[in-house]
């Protein structure tokens, strides 16, 4: 594949870091967006031979750190609710489980 394809996908997977780690919501939906425009393209492009291989791994490790971010992100959401929850004087629900969170079966 074109290094444009695959260095355009680190480009946008590292707007979407950088947007998680700074909170900004919609940046983190514009980053989002603009990394599956990334990855159609990725898609679309025939791979060359192992010329392409290490950015490829870097995008892969990429997309592991934004899966961390949003696994800690989404805990911390959880936590936030069930505080909220329990200072109401109500019984805390689990409303996000180890189920719902990003696993790698998601990155595919």
């Amino acid at each position: 594949m074109p290094s444009s394809a695959i260095d355009r996908l680190i480009d946008c997977q590292g707007a979407l870091i950088s947007a998680l780690d700074a909170g900004d919501v919609s940046a983190v939906e514009d980053a989002t967006a603009r990394v599956a425009r990334a990855l159609e393209a990725v898609r679309a492009e025939t791979p060359s031979a192992n010329e392409d291989r290490p950015r490829f791994d870097y995008a892969l490790r990429q997309a592991e750190a934004a899966r961390g971010r949003v696994n800690f992100l989404t805990d911390r959401v959880s936590q936030r609710l069930e505080r909220l929850t329990h200072q109401r004087g109500e019984r805390v629900t689990h409303t996000y489980t180890n189920a719902g969170k990003l696993g790698r079966a998601s990155l595919i």
